[in-house]
């Protein structure tokens, strides 16, 4: 009987001791960005890491977050958790790795790059009629020098 009560008490520290991954809400005029420690205002940009381990980095721009993401050490494909909101769904936080990004000159960022994300492609060709603009995936977006 004691091996189980000690079995059952290690299986529940070790699940109480697992960082949950899921969007934490962005504080609008309260929170700070991580990366340029501007205020968080703008609720079509506002993004956010989280390490394997649960800590929270929040941004003011998707630019500032994927500036983050490629410094050595801050971001790890297979254990950070990456969110976006789009342009189109203020406040709703989402996984970066399913979104379409897009810089245009339509778009005004708050950290002047023109980039926003949206959920999908079709999202984001109907939203931006700019003809010269770039779309990214998340991957494709971590690999380019954003102005």
């Amino acid at each position: 009987m004691i091996i189980r009560s000690i079995l059952l008490i290690s299986i529940f520290m070790v699940f109480a001791g697992c960082a949950g991954q899921d969007p934490q809400p962005i504080e609008y005029g309260k929170d700070n960005c991580t990366f340029c420690q501007m205020l968080i205002t703008d609720h079509e940009f506002g993004s956010e890491l989280i390490t394997q381990k649960g800590k929270v980095f929040k941004f003011d721009s998707i630019e500032c977050l994927v500036a983050y993401s490629q410094m050595p050490g801050n971001y790890d494909p297979k254990t950070s958790a990456v969110f976006v909101t789009s342009m189109l769904e203020p406040d709703v936080l989402f996984d970066a790795r399913s979104a379409m990004f897009v810089v245009s000159k339509e778009i005004d960022s708050p950290m002047g790059a023109n980039l926003a994300a949206f959920r999908s492609h079709a999202d984001a060709t109907k939203a931006v009629k700019d003809s010269a603009a770039v779309h990214y995936s998340w991957e494709k977006l971590l690999s380019t020098k954003l102005d």
